[in-house]
């Protein structure tokens, strides 16, 4: 961009837009009422600039900016930034729609993995322990990610409470013992495991994670 000292532009993404055009947020700014929800802002210092956040992500199809007039913007692009993780395994048929189907799987995973597997990269980011369990197979397939789960698993092991609960969200910020968690999100704690073990033999997470399984099923 280009603009005179002390213009504020801002940037807010989105998912979806309405027939007009204009920004559809689904009503999530409700759930952040201390915030602008998906919303970057930029003073300019004068002349031309270039704004992309370091220290935040957003998932969007959609961006809305305020504060330049049309020629003050000179070109804008999205960067599709996610953790540095190789591909293992590739699918091609003469069906296009299962080859989309593969290529959705992929581009959600990326889409997702930051330090721990999210549910989606539009809205909080937390480590949503159901989708993780249901997706986990497909991950240790289609990615180089034995490291990555073992990191996230001492995550998993180190959220579990002395009696034995565990949170729907890995890690937790405080909540999710007593809402959005049970077997289906609680699963984690062995799927992980098991599906490392599965993949490549390894046995590492499955003995640091036995009292753990103990501690589980006992609560």
């Amino acid at each position: 961009g280009n603009a005179e000292s002390g213009t504020v532009v801002s940037i807010r993404y989105a998912e979806q837009i309405n027939d007009d055009g204009s920004r559809n947020s689904n009503e999530m700014e409700n759930h952040y009422p201390e915030t602008e929800f998906a919303t970057d802002r930029y003073i300019c210092a004068g002349g031309e600039f270039t704004w992309s956040p370091k220290f935040a992500y957003h998932g969007f199809q959609y961006i809305e900016i305020d504060g330049l007039c049309e020629s003050e913007i000179i070109s804008v692009s999205g960067v599709f930034v996610h953790q540095d993780i190789n591909r293992t395994a590739d699918f091609e048929c003469s069906d296009e729609l299962l080859n989309k189907m593969f290529k959705a799987g992929v581009m959600s995973t990326w889409s997702n993995m930051f330090y721990m597997l999210t549910d989606c990269p539009t809205r909080e980011k937390l480590g949503w322990a159901n989708d993780a369990r249901a997706s986990c197979d497909q991950v240790l397939t289609d990615f180089d990610s034995e490291a990555f789960f073992e990191k996230w698993f001492q995550d998993v092991c180190d959220s579990q409470k002395d009696s034995g609960c565990c949170p729907g969200i890995i890690s937790s910020p405080g909540w999710g013992y007593k809402r959005f968690n049970g077997p289906v999100s609680d699963g984690l704690l062995f799927e992980i495991p098991y599906q490392v073990y599965r993949h490549s033999g390894n046995t590492k997470l499955m003995k640091m994670g036995y009292p753990h399984f103990k501690k589980y099923l006992s609560y």
